[in-house]
């Protein structure tokens, strides 16, 4: 079913979020709303003791949670292995068994690199592992492909998660670089953006062409709504929802 291929990012409540509610706050009117699958953002933590709290309640709602980490892997060379192990730590933590991190630049990948990763996230339980374009200069679908093919290359299991609205950022089209990057993605963060501004917009609101960069990918990707939902974000979420819904609907007449 449609439905189960919606993610809710936590962004959805970032008015909230920003007035110092915690993300464990919203797991009900989530679960009222038929949501399954729930993406924690680690910029949205507080607390150590979230990570149990989160996990509990994901277990009480039937939630399947993902861990989005604001950090680079790539910073020139992979992030150290204890930054790496803390992470993923966190990740187990929640019960995550989805651990997305920023792409970030890279001077060189090697086969040590892909040994690292495999084994820490087979030692935390992580099953997906994705790293995602972001809003910086070198966040380019080429510099994205290029290094999820050389980690794939000496072994690693990793895959892209494609951010529709960052391309923008670097002026690239999203839809373009869906073509470029499709045997890589596994998971869409979906925004649209007025391309102007840079201003995240509701679906169907900016600039994006949202249908034509999910007529890319298989109809049953994983697709997260990431985008702030206003100051009463459920019912935002709800009108979001339907959108989606009938975005994917209709690709698959």
């Amino acid at each position: 079913m449609i439905a189960e291929t919606i993610v809710v990012n936590m962004l959805v409540f970032d008015e909230l979020v920003k007035e110092g509610k915690k993300q464990l706050e919203f797991f009900e009117g989530l679960s009222q709303l038929g949501i399954k699958k729930v993406e924690i953002r680690r910029d949205y933590i507080k607390e150590e003791s979230e990570f149990k709290a989160l996990n509990e309640a994901a277990q009480l709602y039937g939630f399947e949670l993902l861990y989005s980490v604001p950090e680079l892997l790539y910073t020139g060379q992979m992030m150290e292995e204890t930054t790496l192990i803390s992470y993923a730590k966190e990740a187990n933590e929640l019960g995550a068994k989805h651990l997305k991190f920023g792409a970030g630049y890279f001077e060189e990948v090697s086969t040590e690199d892909a040994r690292i990763l495999n084994k820490v996230m087979q030692e935390y339980g992580i099953d997906h592992f994705t790293i995602e374009n972001g809003q910086e200069s070198y966040s380019t679908a080429e510099q994205l492909n290029q290094l999820c093919t050389r980690l794939t290359e000496k072994g690693a299991t990793v895959s892209v998660t494609f951010d529709t609205g960052n391309f923008i950022f670097v002026h690239e089209d999203p839809v373009k670089n869906a073509l470029i990057l499709k045997k890589n993605v596994t998971y869409v963060h979906l925004k649209d953006i007025k391309a102007a501004t840079g201003e995240m917009t509701l679906l169907n609101e900016g600039d994006i062409a949202v249908a034509e960069v999910l007529k890319v990918f298989p109809s049953d990707i994983n697709t997260a709504i990431e985008y702030p939902c206003g100051h009463d974000p459920l019912d935002g979420l709800k009108k979001e929802i339907a959108k989606l819904v009938a975005i994917k609907e209709e690709l698959i007449r």
